[in-house]
């Protein structure tokens, strides 16, 4: 298995892929609520996806450059474009049967509920490459399990609150 920092990051095709994923998905979230929301929730799930890393990458940084165990920051970089590309990637593959639930329902519950599974999902596997990239493969992972794991959780948790504020309420006709 080629190592992280030898695969390349073609730039256009990436940020295609970073932006795309989260944007698909958010117009299927808006689908059931008209066209309005459809836009809307195309738009906020991006910036909440991109805003999040943006706001917590650095805190894991620091919190790990305070345990001692910290990686290269170039390195942390690359991490978490590999890890937002392979988001991206997986809330692709996730928006067909995402589109079909919602298009077949039209409950904010459904909305909710699938929202929480397809991008908790599609973090969960973020994650796990982020911390593999980051921690594992430079042996400090037991060290920093602890520290991962809160921040995670934290993450996550304003990630939730962030997008489950951003559905609508009710149902559009």
């Amino acid at each position: 298995m080629p190592r992280l920092e030898s695969l390349p990051l073609p730039r256009p095709r990436t940020l295609l892929v970073v932006l795309g994923g989260p944007a698909l998905v958010g117009a299927c979230l808006g689908l059931p609520f008209g066209l309005r929301a459809l836009a809307t929730e195309a738009a906020l799930v991006p910036a909440i996806v991109l805003g999040l890393a943006a706001l917590m990458i650095p805190a894991l940084y620091i919190g790990s450059s305070l345990l001692g165990i910290a990686p290269p920051a170039a390195s942390v970089a690359l991490a978490v474009g590999h890890a937002l590309r392979v988001m991206g990637v997986a809330l692709c593959g996730l928006t067909p049967p995402a589109a079909f639930l919602l298009a077949t329902s039209c409950t904010p519950t459904v909305a909710r509920l699938l929202a929480a599974l397809v991008l908790g999902g599609a973090a969960i596997c973020a994650l796990r490459l982020l911390y593999h990239s980051m921690f594992v493969s430079r042996g400090t992972h037991l060290k920093v399990l602890p520290l991962f794991t809160a921040w995670a959780f934290v993450t996550g948790a304003i990630g939730a609150r962030l997008l489950l504020g951003t559905l609508p309420q009710g149902v559009t006709p």
